[in-house]
């Protein structure tokens, strides 16, 4: 009996206050008894306590009662209640909770068997050294059922006594190869989770046993996603070894002494793993801890439930064919077309569009095919000349459930160079309709990005499938033939997420298809068929290169329509009554169907194209007029204006209008892409359309096309920056300054342009800043990796002279950052680079959590802080990398400590921002426990001591002012001794310069103390 005390806070919470468990055997027969029980805090765990008693009064009744009767007295069992309870208290804390339970289990037991029973608690909190080695990670699928095939980043997060180890990341092709070794400290009764995750995402967990008869050899387990709950599925397969020390656990195996039977534990653990796959779905992620801890599997499955009869189905692939015109949805017929057109039509758009598709020749293929708990790759075969591959490879997958299991079929194309995959359609199968020894062959549509909102048909695979030892229920194909067609066109203009699943929704609704397309008529709206659509252009805004352009538009490849030629402006108006800047074409797929404009410029004989973007009309409302002004960018990435157009169809599938915003998705996602991939920039608002939403838009793409995991994005904006101007026409303002710094101070005045950079965690941008650009700001992103939670989040900003920095790009209307590791497009620009190497006028050292701290700053407050110049010569300056290297071997020291004499040379304003619908991870900001431990942050008074100290350091010792933020914000802020510690540090600082300021200045603020 589990006893669970709980209090309901004044919050409204429910508490957990302890927990006991207690055994029934001690009741006495109808004698009521009265004792108190221990509460135990944290229960199952090494910190557990006795947090309180409760007492309780039981009595037992009934025709077993008398046999549960204990003869033991009060006083016998209070001794023994006290030495278990002195027992756990010493080395079994984590069992505390289940003190009653021993007693009344010890009752009948002599001393010698207690002390055995302890000597089992004591052992179960021995810990041992155990390596456990993950060689690979293969067979990964979505949520929706579809193959992983490419993953920006695989890691495995491997935990153990409540101590987490992470793998390296790699790159996922299908299979993710780690063999990558860990050094765990576990004990035999403990588990250890092994945690998959892609891209940032969770894609399965699975728990494992460190009991010794696993130790050696190679092993394979199953990962599961949405484990511990009803909704678990296999999510792909994880392969490891383990190893130890063997000696320890000589007596362990099977009771200690019994021969270890490995035939006997597969066949029990493969009927075990049924049972549980169809009763106990929420624990079957525990199935290796489980079976390596029952003494008595058999006896366990019959408390869950009558074991399952053997099912057993062999699947073939026999042929798959890339294209059947009669299947092949609209979209994938006229994207084969609109690749030849719009590669012929401009190489620069013919490379944008192989970048962006990532379209490759297929060489060889292989099927991927996940049958229940099961996930088996065929063999790869090569494709014909006639672009058809022929398999051979069947298998049989063993213990399925007709009634809830399916086979799911994926073709993975490799490309020209072998590495490349693609995914080539997916199809789904049901078992409910197979007949006993009966080879049926199915041969079905492929579903490409299956799963997805941009899914269709595209070619068709040949699968023989065979019960062997079950028979279902033989539904004819007849009766729903005449709705397959229907149902197809119904889930692929409203529900494409769902087309692979067209033939296990019509085997659901056998004999009732007809119901089920008046219900999704219903539900989704009435069958789409061909409609005429308006599209008109409007305008073009804030065209960099002003000259004469015209406009021509495609639909899925084909021209149908070309505006007449515009006049040389910067903002072009089309004329609503001249029929060439306008047309009507049947629009017969709005799903999938894709627009592209091209603006181009005629010149003699041939035309130049100066941009071209793209658009999706899946979320266009139906009957309404569709106003979009699409970005146009140039070759290197830079906004250069605005196209208008306006889309009028009441074939378009949204019947109302959504409220969501994307301009400030859009922001963030072209920052993104511009870093990343500046080449899918035409294709920005396809992008967007593809993800979830808008709040999601930007993080989704950037797990696509990082490099790297990424953890959060940061903006740094300049908003202004003053360099100080000395009049050298008077001595006065040039004394004390050498003639080397006098030098440089003259070539800085004769320019106004700087490069500024910003670095923080391995992670570095620059722009160029200038007067033109400061009411709208230069922009530095800085992409913080997944590793950087470990660094000390010091972001620095440095300002060099421009003609050093010829590689950083502009900012303002045409801003484009460019991080470290990004490659030059010029050579010339390199060797500039050798011969000009950058100067640096001043840098300013800042704590970016303390930005990123929502009680000590406004998001995206202006920040002003002085810049510090060292007084040294430049070939003596260390690099940003140079210094970081050198803050690391002097972890004691400030980096104030070993700066030579500064000097103020001016100030810069900045701001800290994150990107839209996104926040900064909890260890990117300042712990507010800790700031708040001895009293309640005063932003005010905060201010007020570094204004104070700044306007000391900036008269008597500027190097100090160089990571003066930094230093207050992470040593004294952070630790919570603020409210006493900033004003020691002034009392120290002015007894230390023998500075005595004025009484009007040193009266401190109210500080509510």
């Amino acid at each position: 009996m589990t006893l669970i005390v709980v209090v309901r806070t004044s919050s409204g919470r429910m508490k957990r206050l302890g927990k006991a468990v207690m055994s029934l055997r001690n009741i006495r027969e109808s004698e009521p008894q009265t004792r108190w029980v221990a509460l135990v805090r944290n229960s199952g765990k090494s910190d557990a306590c006795v947090c309180g008693e409760v007492c309780l009064t039981l009595r037992g009744g009934g025709l077993n009662a008398q046999a549960s009767a204990t003869p033991f007295s009060e006083e016998a069992e209070e001794s023994l209640r006290k030495r278990i309870r002195h027992a756990l208290m010493t080395f079994g804390r984590r069992h505390l909770h289940r003190l009653e339970w021993i007693v009344g289990y010890c009752c009948d037991k002599s001393p010698s068997e207690v002390d055995l029973l302890l000597a089992r608690y004591k052992k179960r909190e021995h810990r041992d050294m155990v390596v456990l080695t993950v060689f690979d990670v293969q067979g990964l699928i979505t949520e929706k059922g579809v193959p992983f095939l490419n993953g920006p980043a695989c890691q495995v997060w491997v935990e153990a006594n409540s101590v987490r180890h992470c793998s390296r990341t790699v790159p996922l092709q299908q299979v993710a190869v780690f063999k990558e070794s860990f050094q765990l400290l576990v004990g035999v009764a403990e588990a250890i989770r092994l945690t998959v995750a892609v891209g940032g995402s969770i894609v399965g967990k699975v728990l494992i046993s460190a009991s010794p008869e696993r130790f050696g050899g190679v092993r394979t387990h199953t990962l599961f996603r949405a484990a511990g709950t009803k909704k678990a599925m296999p999510s792909g397969v994880i392969t490891i070894a383990l190893s130890g020390d063997m000696n320890q656990y000589s007596s362990h195996r099977d009771g200690g002494g019994d021969s270890f039977d490995p035939l006997g534990e597969a066949a029990r653990t493969a009927c075990l793993r049924l049972v549980l796959w169809k009763y106990a779905r929420h624990v079957i992620h525990r199935l290796d801890v489980i079976s390596s801890s029952l003494c008595d599997v058999d006896h366990y499955i019959k408390t869950l439930g009558p074991c399952p009869p053997r099912c057993d189905v062999r699947v073939s692939v026999r042929r798959w064919e890339p294209s059947v015109p009669t299947w092949d949805s609209p979209a994938a017929v006229a994207s084969m077309g609109a690749s030849e057109t719009e590669d012929n039509d401009g190489n620069e758009e013919g490379r944008h569009s192989a970048s962006y598709r990532n379209i490759f020749k297929r060489q060889t293929v292989y099927a991927v095919i996940h049958a229940g708990l099961h996930y088996y790759k065929s063999s790869t075969v090569r494709v014909g000349e006639d672009e058809t591959a022929y398999f051979n490879d069947p298998v049989t997958f063993h213990d399925l459930l007709p009634e809830r299991d399916e086979v799911l079929v994926s073709i993975v194309g490799n490309g020209i160079s072998g590495t490349e995959t693609t995914d080539l359609g997916t199809t789904v199968f049901t078992l409910r309709t197979l007949v006993r020894k009966q080879t049926m062959s199915f041969t079905v549509p492929l579903v490409r990005h299956a799963g997805s909102d941009d899914a269709y048909f595209k070619g068709c695979v040949q699968v023989e499938l065979c019960a062997v030892n079950f028979g279902g229920d033989f539904i004819a194909d007849t009766g729903h033939t005449s709705s397959r067609l229907q149902l197809q066109r119904l889930l692929y203009h409203y529900a494409p997420q769902k087309l692979h699943r067209v033939e296990p929704l019509l085997l659901d609704h056998a004999g009732r298809e007809g119901r089920l397309v008046r219900s999704l008529l219903e539900k989704y709206g009435p069958d789409v068929y061909s409609s005429p659509m308006e599209i008109r252009l409007i305008g073009i805004r804030h065209l960099t290169p002003a000259c004469s352009c015209y406009v021509k538009v495609y639909l899925n490849g084909e021209p149908v329509l070309r505006s007449s030629q515009q006049s040389c402006s910067a903002n072009i108006a089309f004329s609503p009554s001249d029929v060439k800047n306008a047309a009507v074409v049947m629009l017969d797929d709005p799903h999938h169907a894709r627009v592209r404009f091209k603006v181009a410029q005629q010149r003699y004989l041939q035309s130049t194209t100066i941009s071209f973007a793209e658009i999706r009309l899946g979320k266009m409302v139906a009957g309404s007029l569709n106003e979009c002004w699409i970005p146009l960018f140039d070759s290197h990435g830079g906004e250069i204006g605005r196209l208008g157009v306006t889309l009028r169809c009441n074939g378009f599938i949204c019947r109302k209008e959504e409220p969501a915003k994307y301009e400030e998705a859009e922001r963030d996602v072209v920052s993104l892409l511009r870093k990343y991939k500046p080449e899918a920039l035409p294709f920005l608002q396809p992008l967007i359309t593809e993800a979830g939403s808008a709040a999601t838009a930007h993080a989704e793409i950037r797990r696509r096309v990082a490099k790297r995991p990424v953890a959060a994005t940061v903006y740094v904006c300049v908003e202004s920056l003053s360099i100080m101007e000395l009049d050298f026409s008077h001595p006065s303002q040039l004394h004390g300054i050498s003639p080397t710094r006098l030098a440089l101070l003259q070539q800085e005045n004769e320019g106004t342009e700087y490069a500024v950079t910003a670095s923080c965690d391995h992670e570095e941008g620059s722009v160029i800043w200038s007067e033109q650009v400061k009411g709208s700001g230069a922009v530095i992103r800085l992409d913080i990796p997944e590793f950087g939670r470990c660094e000390d989040h010091r972001l620095t900003i440095a300002v060099r002279q421009a003609q050093g920095a010829c590689l950083l790009s502009r900012s303002g209307s045409r801003q484009r950052s460019n991080s470290r590791g990004g490659r030059s497009s010029f050579s010339q620009r390199k060797a500039s680079q050798q011969l000009l190497p950058p100067t640096e006028l001043g840098r300013v050292v800042v704590s970016l959590r303390g930005l990123l701290t929502g009680s000590l700053y406004d998001t995206a407050e202006r920040v002003t802080l002085p810049l510090v110049s060292f007084t040294q010569s430049p070939a003596a300056r260390r690099t940003l990398q140079q210094e970081r290297i050198q803050q690391r071997q002097q972890p004691s020291s400030s980096s104030s400590a070993f700066l030579p004499p500064c000097n103020v040379v001016g100030n810069i304003t900045f701001s800290v921002r994150l990107p839209a619908f996104e926040r900064a991870p909890s260890w990117l900001q300042l712990n507010l426990f800790e700031i708040e431990k001895h009293l309640a942050i005063d932003r005010a008074c905060i201010r007020y001591y570094e204004e104070r100290i700044r306007d000391i350091l900036a008269k008597h010792e500027p190097q100090g002012l160089l990571d003066l933020h930094y230093t207050l914000y992470e040593c004294d802020v952070a630790h919570g001794t603020w409210s006493l510690s900033l004003c020691d540090r002034v009392r120290a600082l002015l007894q230390r310069l023998g500075v005595v300021e004025e009484a009007a200045t040193t009266v401190p603020i109210d500080r509510g103390m």
